[in-house]
């Protein structure tokens, strides 16, 4: 970790300068930049000294704070990095072309939708097809709940354009791998969608 490059100074600190002179306001300065530069601080006169230590507190609590931030990013940066790293592997390892072409235009199609699947677990796969009945299926794009996992397992009925307008029977087939949650807020997206 690089040590701070800037001082950071408060407006209440204003108060102890202004009991200082300026030869004692100099003279508080060129030690604080000498403490921060990791360099010897010079002897300091009574007053300086005490408004000193308030300043050394400060940069201290601050610089403390700094290499916490700093710590916090470096972790968050490496979980970032380490799940697209699986996801890449994930993804150039196990995927056929059309799999992956699949994949991709799902994505750009479809951004808020989750996408954690293996889709080669689903061989013999009409990958074309099925992209472009899920996009012409009001239903499954107007639905954030719905997502690519449960698309490929109901592929049959999507290829079959079950899912074109909706219906009730989809309720059954939708129950059996939602959530209460998931259901609840699919009734409400479908209100407006007609038979």
């Amino acid at each position: 970790m690089k040590d701070i490059s800037a001082l950071l100074l408060f407006k209440d600190m204003k108060t102890y300068i202004d009991k200082l002179s300026m030869e004692e306001t100099g003279e508080l300065f060129k030690a604080i930049f000498a403490y921060v530069n990791k360099e010897t601080v010079p002897e300091l006169s009574g007053k300086v000294d005490i408004v000193y230590e308030v300043f050394k507190k400060t940069i201290d609590k601050n610089e403390e704070a700094y290499k916490k931030k700093c710590e916090r990013n470096k972790e968050n940066a490496k979980k970032r990095w380490k799940k697209e790293e699986e996801n890449k592997q994930e993804v150039t390892e196990v995927l056929t072309e059309e799999q992956r072409q699949f994949l991709d235009e799902f994505r750009r199609e479809f951004p808020s939708k989750d996408t954690n699947v293996k889709i080669s677990n689903y061989a013999g796969v009409n990958f074309k097809e099925l992209i472009k009945q899920i996009k012409r299926s009001r239903f499954l794009t107007e639905s954030d709940n719905l997502n690519l996992k449960w698309c490929l397992e109901h592929r049959n009925e999507i290829l079959s354009g079950k899912y074109r307008k909706y219906h009730p029977e989809q309720e059954t087939s939708k129950k059996a791998s939602a959530t209460e949650e998931q259901l609840n807020a699919l009734t409400k997206a479908l209100e407006g969608i007609e038979e």
